[in-house]
């Protein structure tokens, strides 16, 4: 079976914030970099929603991390997360 997914390049260039809707699918997910969320996405009302999340990083060794979590409200959650002072 086959599937698509959309990309909606919000900033209008690929090292924006994506949206991307999956066909067939009530799932959207969103890319965007620690400075860009900071910067004024976190405004943006539609990441206020319940959702999965993932935070991206690096240990102290350089190796990749990531960071799932859940919550009612995702920007809250990843505000908190900011606030809390975790380099994801």
């Amino acid at each position: 079976m086959k599937r698509s997914i959309n990309l909606l390049l919000i900033d209008g260039n690929a090292t924006g914030c994506w949206k991307g809707e999956f066909s067939n699918r009530t799932l959207v997910a969103y890319r965007m970099s620690r400075q860009q969320l900071v910067g004024g996405y976190e405004s943006r009302p539609e990441f206020g929603s319940s959702g999965v999340y993932i935070l991206f990083g690096q240990n102290d060794d350089g190796d990749p991390l990531a960071y799932i979590g859940e919550a009612e409200d995702g920007m809250k959650r990843v505000r908190q997360h900011l606030n809390d002072g975790k380099d994801f």
